[in-house]
């Protein structure tokens, strides 16, 4: 692996970064060059330890050869947001609690350096891109890993959905997800819909908690535009989310837009357990 080892930790799972500190004594034992930048160090400026240099992580990605966070689905999900546009593969380490999207727990630290001198494989996974349109104004946009979401508050809301702009479904309901194969396995699993293998290329339609018999879950081709629309809000509450970031409320009128984004991100995944073992152990009952 050429490049040195990012780690990326979020201070709010890994308190006082041990975790991190204890990897990147780990790895550059075994020769690996290792920087240490935190998610949300600025929430914590004066508090971490200051013998540690702190890289700025979207500076550190930079000629990266390798990112690892340490949180959980959240925690990477933040990072693929900050490191938007680089090449470089991605691997959680499990700080919180199922983390599907990571690739070690936090008793298997210890194997990183074995695992990554054994190598690994990489797995692209598609993205979304979405935008939140009122007036014929873009007043938002982002890229999503897992999902685009629109939820109702405390009401139940009505929404439409198409595809390049012939309609898919209209319903009442708690709100609707388009995910990508990544997010089949998060919001959307638990609203119904599909398992996916992370590596499949389709766009995926969820309503939430729908009052019809006829709202399904669609599986699209990554070709789709898909446009989500609130009908007749009125005085009732709806909100716009992309991965998990701060809601915005959404008007009468809005359209949210959603395509198959330009942006990849790059999974290093390490030999041994596959897809239908991770989806067994983290998902069953046991």
């Amino acid at each position: 692996m050429s490049g040195h080892i990012v780690l990326a930790s979020n201070p709010f799972r890994d308190e006082g970064l041990h975790a991190a500190l204890h990897c990147a004594e780990l790895l550059r034992s075994c020769g690996f060059e290792a920087v240490v930048a935190p998610i949300f160090a600025d929430k914590y400026e004066g508090t971490l330890p200051s013998e540690e240099p702190l890289y700025d992580l979207k500076e550190a990605a930079k000629d990266a050869g390798l990112l690892v966070t340490f949180g959980g689905d959240g925690t990477l999900l933040q990072a693929a947001q900050r490191i938007l546009g680089s090449e470089v593969p991605m691997l959680g380490v499990n700080l919180g609690h199922k983390g599907f999207l990571t690739e070690l727990s936090a008793d298997e630290i210890e194997l990183l350096p074995s695992a990554l001198l054994a190598g690994y494989s990489l797995q692209p996974r598609m993205m979304l891109y979405a935008e939140l349109l009122r007036n014929g104004k873009v007043i938002l946009s982002g890229h999503a890993l897992n999902d685009v979401t629109v939820n109702g508050i405390v009401n139940t809301i009505r929404l439409a959905a198409y595809g390049d702009e012939e309609p898919i479904m209209e319903f009442g309901g708690d709100g609707i997800i388009v995910a990508t194969p990544t997010g089949a396995t998060a919001y959307s699993l638990s609203a119904g819909g599909p398992l996916m293998e992370p590596d499949a290329e389709n766009i995926l339609i969820t309503p939430i908690c729908a009052h019809t018999l006829t709202a399904r879950c669609f599986v699209l081709s990554p070709k789709r535009k898909v446009m989500v629309c609130p009908v007749s809000l009125g005085e009732r509450k709806a909100v716009f989310s992309i991965d998990g970031s701060e809601p915005v409320a959404l008007q009468d009128g809005d359209i949210i837009r959603v395509e198959r984004s330009p942006h990849v991100i790059h999974m290093a995944r390490l030999p041994g357990k596959g897809f239908y073992e991770t989806v067994y152990d983290k998902l069953s009952d046991r």
